[in-house]
């Protein structure tokens, strides 16, 4: 004889179901979570980074304009699409989001002959922030401000007191940090990266590791 048992949720209390006569009406349900708000928060919260380089127009419209014959610049801008994920069955309110676009300053001094005399290079940071709330298995998404940053050389004949002669700016990440005071009062943080190596060697106010 062979007897088929499957237990069930219902409410709290549990139900089993031999053959087809069940021992308590119920109704089944998902076994509730064994998580935490703050374990949620450390393994539920997902967040996707997409990064969309603008065009020139739109930095044009931006008020960033090379118009001067002393000086050659180029820009080059970004705008940040952060999506976020509860996957969790709790609601995360007043969450604090911070995002920092990094990138290097390496800049350059000649001397009247042409030749580099000195070369300095920065990691430097534009950042963006905002709040918002996450409902239970609910989304959000939100658009950084343009974070735009600038190369220039000066042309042939000219120098500015102790100005570079020429700052080659580049890339290097995007670096978004969220807040968020659980229940019980603690102050939490979640960290993601983009690419997810940089933090390795950079620290969150600028500075090499």
């Amino acid at each position: 004889m062979i007897i088929l048992k499957k237990t069930y949720w219902a409410s709290g209390v549990v139900c089993c179901a031999i053959g087809l006569m069940f021992a308590v009406p119920c109704i089944a349900q998902e076994a509730p979570s064994e998580l935490s708000p703050k374990e949620s928060f450390e393994k539920k919260l997902s967040v996707r980074i997409k990064q969309t380089r603008l065009k020139s127009k739109e930095i044009e419209k931006l008020g960033f304009e090379d118009d001067d014959d002393k000086i050659e610049i180029d820009y080059d801008g970004f705008v940040c699409t952060l999506e976020f994920r509860n996957g969790s069955e709790f609601a995360f309110d007043d969450l604090k989001v911070e995002c920092r676009y990094f990138y290097t300053e390496e800049s350059s001094w000649r001397n009247e002959y042409g030749a580099i005399t000195r070369v300095k290079s920065d990691q430097k940071y534009q950042e963006d922030s905002f709040d918002m709330n996450l409902q239970p298995k609910g989304r959000y998404k939100n658009e950084t401000r343009p974070f735009v940053i600038q190369s220039y050389r000066l042309n042939s004949g000219y120098r500015f007191g102790d100005m570079a002669d020429k700052i080659d700016a580049d890339p290097i990440g995007v670096w978004v940090r969220i807040f968020y005071t659980a229940p019980d009062g603690e102050k939490l943080q979640r960290d993601i990266c983009e690419p997810k190596s940089f933090s390795d060697r950079i620290s969150w106010d600028g500075k090499s590791i």
